[in-house]
Formats: structure tokens, sequence, C-alpha cells
């Protein structure tokens, strides 16, 4: 576990079918989160993924991140 700030940038990297998105060109295009407070980030090496925990407008979200 770690803190991601406020302010930082993040996108789901991993699509419908659980493939990691890699590709400039699709990265562009996804939206994008300026957390609007610090978040949690959870990753565990060598696992399958991970994420970005934050709360916004009275609720949890989540950041999928590989």
């Amino acid at each position: 576990m770690d803190w991601s700030k406020k302010g930082e940038v993040f996108w789901n990297n991993v699509n419908d079918e659980g493939e990691i998105i890699t590709e400039d060109s699709i990265i562009d295009k996804l939206p994008k989160v300026t957390l609007p407070n610090n978040a949690v980030f959870i990753h565990q090496l060598e696992s399958s993924g991970g994420g970005v925990i934050y709360f916004n407008k009275n609720k949890f979200n989540w950041i999928q991140q590989e």
C-alpha cells in the first residue's frame, strides 16, 4: 500500500477483457481522473494488478492499475 497525492492523474489501464492497455494512441483517448483528494494506491508485485481508491462526491471510487 502506498499513497497517491491530490492532483495526480490516473486512468484505467485495463480493458473489459482484462488486457493491459499500453498503446499511447489508446491511452490518449481514455478518460482521465485528477485525484480530488489524497488516495490509497494498492498493488502487489508480481500479482494481477491493483489500483487506486479515492473519495469523491460522498463515495469511494476505484481506478484499475496493472
